[in-house]
């Protein structure tokens, strides 16, 4: 193993190729450009230096492609070393080797620089995202394209379903709300909060089934999403979360003396996080939580996000920037409804996104805070809320809360070819909360937890699920 020189124009030279039959190599850390191989570079190694690159996280995860020439560098410990790349043919050393160039001089720094550990540890998870952000930003566009059109067979997935009763709040804004009632005598009322670009609709598939037990479920659009006014937008944490509890007053007002549950989706589990950890939290019967949007990235993660954030609110991404594949449910025919339902976003704003990095960041920081009984569903299939994550919360939650793990489950549980096993795990704890689970999601969540606690389990350092296109997973193209 020889080391091989290779020239970068207007970055240095890099030596120390360790493996000259390489065709893939590894990627982490800084984006550099305009690669061009040195003539003495094995010309099996080159293609993996002047094709078109994708860029993979240090565990293999396949993270963004990018034109060609370029590339990634990392800082480490040592300064600027270790730079890797990654060919079109291959991810990682099990694809046939592995490029590392061991050494990186950049010419226009011709003055010593230091960097501290902790700043050098910073700037390694965040130049990898902003990177990643800037190639995002080059595709973007402030106008929405048209709404999709379904092929004649999936003509009903198109379909408006106008809102059974429109909520309004003090401040005058209305929300549209879709209400499936009770068959027979009313048992319980949940208020149902959606998740990140979803809809009122997202309850299609389990709340007739919990209609049927004599559940009634009150679904309202969230602000910002669905068909409220200011559709696209984020109106913030904080408003979300007022707008959450006068909901809950304007039900508990409509069906008085009945037991109120919430119950809330991915990001609208989060608002109800922030509902029910406040000292001022409304006194209900119980919160249901399916797959949380929680997650606290650490410090400077988010900020790549908050600069393009600030210089381009209104900058609309889709997800198709980055060819990141996400399974968010095994059923078909939901996606397909949630693709072409005309209340989905399809496309997100950077405002919002950065608006949603800091309400699951807060949802994880006062888990420890929830009030009330609480029950907490995950899927052990989730790709959109890493495991890691989802350990640290519920490693944290107060006694009152019971933890579900749903075997099989994705991050759309009630959507899921099997979202009758989370079904009957909350219909079973609404109405009988002594017994154990019917999945027998009591125990499985024990030995999912001892299997994943303190372990660097996928998503520790995974690429954020926040990014466009792990978001646009959740819908067909």
């Amino acid at each position: 193993m020889r080391p091989v020189p290779v020239l970068m124009p207007g970055v240095g030279l890099c030596a120390g190729l360790e493996h000259e039959q390489a065709r893939a190599v590894w990627a982490d850390g800084l984006v550099v450009t305009n690669f061009q191989p040195d003539a003495r570079v094995p010309q099996l190694a080159q293609p993996a230096i002047t094709r078109n690159f994708t860029l993979v996280h240090q565990n293999g995860f396949h993270m963004a492609q990018t034109g060609a020439g370029d590339g990634v560098c990392r800082l480490d410990k040592h300064g600027f070393k270790a730079l890797y790349l990654v060919g079109m043919h291959g991810y990682g050393a099990k694809s046939g080797g592995m490029i590392r160039i061991v050494t990186v001089v950049v010419q226009q720094a011709s003055f010593p620089i230091r960097v501290s550990k902790g700043l050098r540890r910073r700037w390694s998870r965040v130049l990898p995202l902003f990177g990643c952000a800037l190639l995002v930003l080059a595709g973007c566009t402030s106008i929405p394209p048209p709404a999709p059109v379904p092929p004649p067979r999936y003509a009903a997935a198109a379909r408006l379903v106008p809102p059974d009763r429109v909520l309004t709040l003090h401040d005058g804004t209305a929300i549209p709300a879709r209400i499936w009632r009770a068959h027979g005598p009313e048992r319980a009322v949940v208020l149902a909060l959606h998740g990140f670009n979803d809809s009122r609709d997202a309850w299609e598939y389990s709340a007739p089934m919990l209609a049927g037990q004599g559940i009634t479920l009150v679904a309202p659009d969230i602000r910002g999403f669905g068909g409220t006014a200011m559709r696209g937008g984020w109106a913030g944490a904080t408003r979300l979360v007022a707008d959450a509890r006068e909901e809950v007053e304007q039900v508990r007002h409509t069906h008085p003396g009945v037991p109120l549950y919430l119950m809330g989706e991915s990001m609208g589990g989060a608002v109800l996080m922030l509902l029910m950890a406040g000292p001022d939290a409304p006194n209900v019967a119980g919160t249901i939580l399916l797959a949380p949007a929680v997650w606290d990235l650490g410090v400077g993660a988010d900020i790549p996000l908050d600069i393009l954030a600030t210089f381009f609110p209104r900058r609309l991404v889709t997800g198709r920037e980055l060819p990141v594949h996400v399974v968010a449910s095994d059923n078909p025919a939901a996606l397909i409804r949630l693709y072409y339902n005309p209340l989905t976003l399809r496309q997100t704003r950077l405002e919002a996104l950065r608006g949603l990095v800091t309400l699951m960041r807060r949802a994880a920081h006062v888990a420890p805070d929830l009030r009330g009984p609480v029950l907490c569903l995950y899927g052990d299939q989730d790709q959109l809320v890493p495991p890691q994550a989802m350990v640290r919360v519920w490693q944290g939650v107060p006694p009152n809360v019971r933890l579900d793990l749903v075997t099989g489950g994705h991050h759309l549980l009630l959507r899921d070819r099997r979202g009758a096993l989370a079904l009957n795990d909350i219909a079973g704890w609404i109405i009988q909360p002594e017994r154990f689970l019917p999945s027998g999601g009591d125990v499985a969540s024990a030995v999912w937890l001892a299997q994943y606690g303190g372990a660097s389990g996928p998503g520790h350092n995974n690429p954020a699920w926040f990014l466009p296109a792990r978001l646009d997973g959740v819908a067909p193209p």
